[in-house]
């Protein structure tokens, strides 16, 4: 009976009919997951079956899933939603768009777009996806046929006409999809979009006005975001960044006459939107409207520029947010809490991002948002804030905010305009907030935290690690921010009181002898790094104990343990000052200052180092290459020199994979999988008392430094010294990070590497100087691993780097083998290629480039360089087969420029692995390789450059027919082959060998040549 009735389904099976009428039902089922279903077998059905009509299921759908306005409850909503399905499967089937692109004279298309406009304005929630539906049937339409068959439509001209007026959100996102698509400049979208349109007049505040009721009526679908909203963003995040791009550009042509103009017009559409759609249309409505202009902040926070952010966190904003947290009954506490949180979390890692919020949130809450609101947040933003850079931007913000009058008397009192009414009370007690004395507060708040700010100020995050340009660095920052907090209090109080002739003069002599003090320091700690900050809290512990005043004011929490054990000390009675005549605190402070003693072990060492033996030489090398483990213990074992030729490779536990198609360059290099630098951890297990042994004998070269260790003592033996010194002595050890047996190493092989390079640099071209690269690349490359030390590791990279690779002299000579040579050539390759580490790396190539100096000044034949030729042959054929090389052809490259007989000697063997390997990027730079041999051929032996040409001309040939049968996609590669191609037959004709490269060619490379290259080819037709 089902196939019988009249649906326009004449031309089909009765099976067919039934099925088709049957699926529109489904499609109307509210169970789960049944109308998706439904709507994809009515589409694979349409899809199929080409018989079906078009037009017939369009009049069926509506006929099938009736609606009235009498019809109420789940099954209106159950039909609706079936209709909107429906128009969905005739879309995703095809059939629509297919008949129309077959006779476009069709009204197919206009009638679906009007049956499904009009099922959109049928209820609210109808009219997202129906956009969404025609969007995605218009995605493959020409623009032309958009504008006759959808745009032009009565329907949607009639929605757009009167979407403006009632607010439709849903037509305001149609017309700005369309107006992007198009780039239309006609007046067909009603007032929805200005005539010409362009960003500026979009976000005019006229046309925004206009647009208001759209925005507030997006708010239906809460807690999700309308698409509208996407849109919006979209376009004032482009508009901020073209905007920055052509400050960028004209900045270099106009710099002084335009920086002011541009950088207002970029945040102008910002401020309109803002203070138009977030201010005075979302915060002053309902809950749901607010809650949204809190959501659309978020959005639009990580994308914008730290200068934006002060546009969008407006005084109202601001002081509605303030009106949430403030009242814990409020309706959107919990909106507010989460904004505040996504915040937070925003800006955390954005220094500049995290000074323009707290800016604004204390500028509009006059220094009190933390105390109105119940929270920490301004607090926890400062405090996130700790390098110099970053704390002198604050302290600059603070300032103009502190000096910045007029822009806070100015700001509106209407805060009671942002609140809601379940939030009464909070609003009319901070309306005390916005009188007399608000600016007084903002003021006092600035004035507090710059001391915090300071304060907070962190010189290292690497603990006591710093090298002497880190430390320079570090005391430059805060001196700097010190500065300018000086220079900013220095005005202020001038405002208020002028000093005295004699206040001024006591001031001037009083800073004069404190900059003199602070010079004397500063000098202490470069002359000797790591050694004088014993001493300083020796200093401070005397000076506390000294001066009880200074412990009051210093709430650092670095000294917390030793105030802690200090107070112990005393409440227990157990030392007192002046007890068995021990000495004053006064007294240990003097002969803390005197206790720094002249270095003399470097003066005295320059002296002798040139007749230093090689069994010296590797002692003094084994202490940088030993590593403590766990406690102390002792160890009988007794090292051979040969243990001092330790291995410098990394692990290579790795699988070796072909390389396949590998053409993105970047996940080579950044393979996690990769090698890691091998640890080659040769257990030197020195006990301490070996380690002491060395030490002593160093130390006693150095005049007996650092011999008020307490190593070795007992704690009975340490308290029967003076009192006070052991207090010094109980409450230094108490500190956090003081030393242990790892740190105090560490200082010793840290004037041990001094030592060493007294040595290099009075003896660079002695043959012991391989010796002592060798364990200084060692100790390099285990100084990477996750536990290495900072300073230590950047020491060694300095020695290698100033005294080894760039000495003026290089070890000279027959003792110097050249089978030593070529291991340490093959293992700083190895490392070039393979190192995880960038440092390492780097250290390795121009280690390579070193080694092939010495090698070069040997005058080695030719037979005895085919061995270090085969190094490099090894190290390219694992770039060609294993895609975790992470070797770097520049490296290569710049080997070949230094070192032409090496270039020579490889040209073929890289000619053979272009044309062998799979991947396109690494056939592309060792192209590039080869171009950078025949460029070094330019002032080279014409003979030798032509005998080597003329072996492999051949080879040549195959190899350009090959490369430009299969020219890369991507443009920048296809640059580099033509470059290439073009070298090779410049290259050719200087060294005269047209004829020979013109025989060898292949009428098919002819062919290719004279189609790619062009005017480059024009010499060698024939």
């Amino acid at each position: 009976m089902e196939a019988e009735k009249e649906d326009g389904l004449d031309n089909c099976a009765p099976a067919v009919r039934y099925a088709i009428r049957r699926l529109i039902r489904g499609i109307s089922s509210s169970r789960e997951f049944a109308r998706q279903g439904f709507a994809l077998g009515l589409a694979a059905v349409l899809q199929s079956i080409k018989a079906v009509s078009v037009e017939a299921v369009m009049k069926l759908i509506p006929t099938l899933l009736e609606y009235s306005a009498s019809m109420k409850g789940p099954e209106a909503k159950d039909n609706l939603l079936g209709r909107l399905f429906g128009f969905g499967s005739l879309a995703r089937s095809g059939r629509v768009l297919g008949q129309w692109k077959r006779d476009k004279s069709s009204p197919i298309l206009r009638d679906f777009v009007t049956e499904v406009v009009q099922l959109g304005n049928k209820k609210r929630y109808l009219t997202e996806p129906a956009v969404a539906l025609i969007l995605d049937l218009t995605r493959k339409l020409p623009d032309e046929a958009i504008f006759s068959e959808v745009l032009d439509t009565p329907c949607v001209q009639d929605w757009f006409n009167r979407a403006a007026n009632v607010g439709d959100p849903d037509a305001l996102f149609l017309a700005l999809k369309f107006q992007e698509r198009t780039n239309v400049q006609r007046e067909i979208f009603g007032k929805l979009l200005p005539y010409p349109f362009s960003l500026d007049n979009f976000f005019t505040e006229e046309h925004l006005l206009s647009l208001a009721a759209c925005f507030k009526e997006s708010a239906f679908c809460l807690p999700r975001i309308h698409s509208i909203w996407h849109v919006i963003t979209d376009m004032l995040i482009r508009e901020e960044a073209s905007q920055s791009d052509n400050n960028t550009s004209s900045s270099k042509k106009h710099k002084k006459s335009k920086k002011g103009s541009s950088s207002e017009d970029s945040k102008k559409n910002l401020r309109n939107f803002c203070e138009v759609i977030i201010e005075r249309s979302l915060l002053l409505s309902s809950h749901d409207r607010k809650h949204l202009a809190f959501n659309i902040i978020i959005d639009l926070l990580p994308r914008l520029s730290p200068s934006s952010i002060q546009v969008i966190l407006s005084s109202k904003v601001v002081l509605g947010l303030m009106d949430i947290l403030s009242n814990a009954s409020s309706w959107l506490y919990n909106a507010g809490q989460h904004f505040l949180k996504e915040l937070v979390s925003l800006v955390s890692n954005d220094n500049d991002r995290c000074v323009a919020v707290i800016i604004n949130l204390q500028k509009y809450s006059f220094g009190r948002f933390d105390s109105l609101t119940k929270t920490k947040t301004v607090k926890g933003l400062i405090a996130k804030i700790q390098n110099g850079q970053d704390c002198l931007h604050l302290v600059q913000n603070l300032m103009a905010l502190f000096v910045d009058e007029g822009s806070v008397a100015d700001e509106p009192s209407d805060q009671s305009q942002t609140t809601d009414e379940n939030s009464e009370v909070g609003s009319i007690e901070d309306k005390e907030l916005v009188g007399e004395g608000n600016a007084d507060l903002l003021k006092s708040w600035v004035v507090n935290t710059i001391p915090f700010v300071l304060k907070n100020l962190k010189l290292t995050s690497k603990g006591s690690s710093l090298t002497d340009s880190e430390m320079i660095k570090c005391i430059e920052e805060k001196f700097q921010v010190q500065t300018e907090i000086l220079k900013f209090f220095a005005v202020q109080v001038s405002l208020f009181r002028t000093l005295s002739s004699n206040d001024d003069n006591a001031f001037k002599k009083t800073l004069a002898t404190e900059s003199a003090l602070f010079q004397e320091l500063l000098l202490q700690v470069l002359l000797h790094p790591e050694e004088f900050w014993e001493a300083a809290i020796d200093v401070i512990i005397c000076c506390k104990k000294t001066f009880p005043s200074i412990a009051q004011c210093d709430n650092s929490s670095a000294l917390e343990s030793v105030e802690g054990g200090t107070e112990e000390s005393d409440e227990d009675g157990s030392e007192e000052p002046n007890e068995d005549g021990s000495l004053e605190s006064i007294d240990v402070l003097v002969q803390t200052f005197l206790s720094v003693l002249p270095h003399v072990s470097g003066p005295v060492f320059r002296v002798f180092s040139d007749e230093i033996t090689e069994t010296g030489l590797l002692d003094m090398l084994r202490v940088v290459k030993i590593d403590l483990k766990g406690s102390r213990r002792q160890t009988d074992s007794d090292d051979d020199e040969d243990e001092a030729r330790v291995d410098i490779e990394d692990d290579d536990g790795m699988e070796d994979a072909d390389v396949g198609n590998v053409d993105d360059a970047t996940d080579e290099m950044e393979d996690d999988s990769a090698d890691e630098v091998d640890e080659d951890q040769d257990d030197l297990e020195e006990t301490v008392d070996n380690k002491a042994t060395d030490g002593d004998d160093a130390e006693a070269t150095k005049g007996g430094e650092d011999s008020d260790d307490s190593d070795g003592m007992d704690d009975d033996a340490m308290f029967r010294i003076d009192p006070y010194i052991a207090r010094i002595f109980k409450e230094r050890n108490n500190l956090p990070g003081s030393e242990t047996q790892q740190s105090q190493l560490m200082r010793f092989k840290l004037r041990v590497l001094t030592l060493l390079e007294i040595y290099l640099q009075r003896n660079p071209g002695k043959k012991l100087v391989l010796e002592v690269y060798a364990f200084l690349m060692q100790a390099f490359v285990k100084s990477h691993s996750a536990d290495g030390n900072e300073q230590f590791r950047q020491r060694i990279g300095g020695i290698l780097q100033k005294r080894i690779f760039k000495a003026k002299e290089c070890p000279k000579g027959f003792d110097v083998e050249l089978s030593r040579l070529e291991s340490l050539l093959q293992k700083a390759l190895h490392l070039a290629s393979r190192s995880r580490y960038k440092p390492v790396a780097s250290a390795a190539q121009n280690a390579t480039f070193w080694i092939l100096k010495i090698i070069n000044s040997k005058g080695c034949s030719k037979q005895e360089l085919a061995s270090v030729v085969d190094k490099f042959q090894y190290m390219l054929n694992d770039y060609f087969s294993n895609k975790k090389s992470r070797l770097k052809i520049g490296f290569v490259k710049e080997a070949v420029r230094r070192n032409p007989w090496v270039g020579r000697e490889l040209f073929g063997f890289a000619l053979q692995k272009i044309g062998s390997t799979k991947a396109e990027y690494r056939r592309v730079q060792t192209l590039e390789l080869v171009d950078s041999i025949l460029k070094s051929w330019v002032g080279d032996d014409v003979s030798s450059a032509s005998k080597v040409l003329k072996k492999h001309m051949a080879l040549l040939c195959e190899l350009m027919q090959e490369i430009l049968t299969k020219m890369p996609e991507n443009k920048s590669r296809r640059q580099e082959v033509r470059r290439f191609c073009t070298r090779a037959l410049q290259t050719v004709t200087r060294l005269n060998l047209k004829e020979k490269f013109q025989k060898k060619l292949s009428s098919e490379a002819y062919t290719l040549c004279e189609a790619q290259l062009g005017a480059a080819f024009v010499p060698f037709r024939q």
